[in-house]
């Protein structure tokens, strides 16, 4: 009798999943048929039963997709796929999917990627069973102020003014702003440059040179010359992977990619400062699962501290697909 319960318990899981999954693809796909439970018929002609079956068109073609739904507590195997591309095969439909709870080993992915079929990860917020699987890949870029090069240029013949004397001498050399007045050496002037080039959203490059305006201040000397400040900046740039918890919404995960394919999703809050000192730093073409979303963290120069400071002025987000 226990036995039975059990098994019943289960199989209202498992319908429970393949519904979850016909909602979410109804959608990604609005104006397609998704049915549950359908039986096809193969080239064989052998009646398969499909867990969903999606139809819609594709400009004047039919399209058919059959979805396998597998609700296990281990990652779905090597075995379950190649039985699914044998179904696939004998129904010749155009798409096949695996939808998965748990994932997929590595070589179930990789044999399903050589035989067209689509490999999923059902994710969902708002459920206690399948939360655990609603990660959101993020990358943080950080910018910092790694070194500048500082050119005086002579306004007048366009010639440059030589520096003499070591660097910590060079940057107490200051300038005057004509228009209002301040007197600033040159190590104050590259931050201020620094903070107007970051605030402007733009990740300076070592080939490009900014320049002061024209007119804008004269040497703090007896010479008074008119010069133009020049630097050139070498940003440092580190990066931080890691998943982040789905806080609301529901969709899959494209195993092969990392793509989440969503209606709408919410990230939990997340807090960049500490996300900077616990995630670990990668390099970001190493990466085998794109970033859903990638925040631009700007070391800015504090103005009225000697301690630097991040900001974040954006952040991109790949655009939710379905396929």
């Amino acid at each position: 009798m226990g036995g039975r319960k059990i098994a019943a318990v289960e199989n209202q899981s498992w319908r429970a999943f393949e519904k979850l999954t016909q909602q979410i693809q109804a959608e990604l796909a609005p104006e397609a048929e998704i049915r549950l439970g359908e039986k096809l018929v193969g080239k064989s002609g052998v009646s398969h039963q499909c867990d969903v079956v999606v139809r819609s068109q594709v400009g004047q073609l039919p399209f058919v997709c059959v979805f396998e739904c597998n609700d296990h507590a281990e990652p779905v195997g090597l075995d379950i796929v190649r039985s699914f591309v044998a179904r696939i095969r004998d129904l010749q439909v155009h798409q096949g999917v695996i939808v998965a709870s748990r994932g997929f080993t590595v070589n179930a992915k990789r044999f399903a990627r050589s035989e067209g079929v689509l490999t999923y990860t059902l994710i969902d917020a708002e459920s206690a069973k399948w939360r655990e699987q609603a990660l959101v890949p993020v990358l943080i870029m950080r910018i910092d102020f790694q070194s500048a090069t500082i050119h005086l240029i002579d306004e007048t013949d366009r010639s440059e003014i030589p520096l003499r004397g070591n660097s910590n001498k060079t940057i107490l050399i200051e300038v005057r702003n004509k228009r209002t007045g301040e007197i600033l050496p040159l190590h104050t002037l590259m931050q201020y440059r620094w903070d107007d080039v970051i605030a402007a959203k733009h990740i300076p490059r070592s080939t490009e040179i900014f320049d002061s305006a024209p007119g804008e201040y004269e040497l703090n000397d007896s010479s008074r010359r008119n010069v133009i400040v020049r630097f050139a900046f070498e940003p440092l740039e580190r990066f931080y992977f890691s998943h982040v918890p789905i806080a609301f919404g529901r969709g899959f995960r494209e195993e092969q990619s990392g793509t989440i394919m969503s209606s709408g999703y919410e990230s939990v809050v997340l807090d960049l400062h500490a996300a900077m000192a616990e995630w670990p730093e990668v390099d970001p073409t190493t990466l085998a699962v794109k970033p859903e979303i990638t925040f631009f963290a700007f070391g800015c120069m504090a103005r009225e501290s000697n301690s630097p400071r991040h900001v974040v002025f954006g952040w991109k987000q790949r655009r939710p697909t379905s396929r």
